[in-house]
């Protein structure tokens, strides 16, 4: 009974808008990710596990919150309860972050668009319980804090009892469901025969290239498979950079952002320390 005298306000407006988001979701003839209430209530141990499966390190966390679908995948896989991905935007420290609208997430379904509009994207838990390890993550990133920080550091949970965020925070529900993320292509099926194609792409662009000390562009690879593949250029891209993620996590490719490209160098590549 204590939960209800804390925040009994904040959460019944959370429970209020959740509510309308699953309404307008279905409006939009999108699926809603199905509640299940039965199986193990994962702890934050369990959650940071989850974080660590999906997300190679921390730097992967800042600015991928559409990943969080896997980390949800994950919990379900090991046999805890699974949340229902909320897409929406939040109030952090009184300020407005990510802010959007329904009719502007509608435009992104089945878009081409390239430039991500602002959004947000979170777990919420049967209980209400919110799992959001991307936020912080990503303004640990901003201040340049993030390097060295592991993900049990960053603040992860939003409960109703025992906040883990250390400024007050308020999340604004829009759309519930995975269907969104991957209606919007903003996450594909990791098992699609096209995101293990760009992840092949990726191990023969490091063998053949990287280790002979050839700079790779990630723009160039974009653009060449846009034009002779679009159909699945994008899960070849998204395999591709999960693929590429892996070697620079492992210490064998570092990568730099020039201008509007990302470059791909081998570790020990010799005019590095001079780009």
């Amino acid at each position: 009974m204590q939960i209800e005298k804390t925040k009994p306000l904040k959460y019944l407006n959370y429970t209020s808008r959740f509510k309308t988001a699953i309404d307008q979701t279905k409006d939009l003839g999108l699926e809603v990710d199905t509640t299940i209430t039965s199986g193990k209530k994962a702890t934050r141990n369990d959650m940071i596990k989850a974080c660590l499966t999906a997300f190679p390190s921390t730097e992967h966390m800042a600015y991928n919150c559409p990943h969080i679908a896997v980390v949800n995948d994950v919990l379900k896989h090991n046999g805890f309860i699974p949340g229902q991905i909320t897409i929406g935007y939040l109030s952090y420290d009184n300020e407005l972050e990510y802010e959007c609208s329904v009719d502007a997430l509608k435009k992104e379904i089945n878009s081409d668009n390239e430039n991500a509009i602002p959004m947000h994207a979170w777990i919420t838990f049967p209980d209400g319980t919110i799992l959001d390890p991307t936020l912080m993550a990503s303004f640990e990133k901003d201040a340049g804090r993030l390097k060295g920080i592991k993900v049990e550091q960053i603040p992860l949970i939003s409960q109703w009892d025992f906040p883990d965020f250390p400024i007050e925070i308020e999340y604004f529900p829009l759309l519930v469901g995975k269907d969104y993320l991957l209606k919007s292509n903003a996450i594909i099926e990791l098992t699609s025969d096209s995101y293990k194609i760009g992840m092949l792409i990726a191990d023969d662009f490091y063998q053949k290239h990287l280790k002979c000390h050839e700079i790779g562009s990630f723009n160039d690879m974009r653009t060449f498979y846009k034009k002779n593949d679009p159909e699945k250029y994008r899960d070849i891209v998204t395999g591709f950079r999960h693929k590429i993620n892996h070697y620079i996590s492992n210490g064998l490719v570092h990568e730099k952002k020039v201008k509007d490209d990302i470059l791909y160098f081998s570790i020990d590549h010799p005019d590095l320390k001079a780009v």
